[in-house]
């Protein structure tokens, strides 16, 4: 959204039409549980990649917003 004071991300839903400033949208945790895990935490180096699409592209792996 673009505004005289400069310009903002809004989160919208219009089955409730609850609208706020991203960075200040509340959300609700998810109701369902989470799978364990399948492999042991570790560090890769991403350098130069700076964007989550980018990384997801290194890791072979898909983004959740593609």
């Amino acid at each position: 959204m673009l505004a005289e004071s400069g310009e903002d991300a809004i989160a919208y839903c219009p089955q409730s039409d609850y609208a706020a400033n991203v960075e200040l949208a509340e959300a609700l945790p998810s109701n369902g549980a989470r799978k364990p895990p399948t492999a042991t935490m570790r560090k890769i180096p991403t350098p130069g990649k700076t964007r989550c699409e980018d990384v997801a592209d290194l890791l072979g792996v898909r983004s959740k917003k593609r």
